[in-house]
């Protein structure tokens, strides 16, 4: 993640409120909300792939994927619903910004195709 999308020392070292590293917090939650739409799935630990429903996904979406696209996705709801209430009426973040896919992902769908 670090080398793929060029994290500066300063957001390498950024933490969370509670010390833990901001980036593994960040993407942990990516993965979560990508997992939850079935747009991907863990092949073992550490190591995931896009599956048929996220490979056509991103043919729909060239653009970044942002917490609202997820949402829409179908069953996504129910996937976190399942799972747990928000407490507070807090829901799950990803983040700021957009989720966009790394460029091996996507030049291996071009391959795929």
């Amino acid at each position: 993640m670090i080398r793929e999308f060029r994290l500066t020392n300063a957001e390498q070292q950024d933490t969370m409120a509670s010390g833990a590293p901001k980036i593994g917090n960040r993407t942990g939650w990516a993965m979560s909300h990508l997992k939850k739409g079935a747009l991907i799935s863990m092949v073992t630990n550490h190591t995931y792939r896009a599956t048929d429903k996220g490979i056509a996904y991103l043919k729909k979406h060239a653009g970044p994927i942002t917490p609202s696209d997820l949402r829409k996705i179908e069953g996504w709801k129910e996937a976190w619903d399942s799972v747990s209430k928000p407490k507070k009426g807090k829901v799950p973040v990803v983040g700021p910004g957009p989720i966009i896919p790394p460029p091996n992902i996507t030049s291996g769908l071009h391959l795929a195709a």
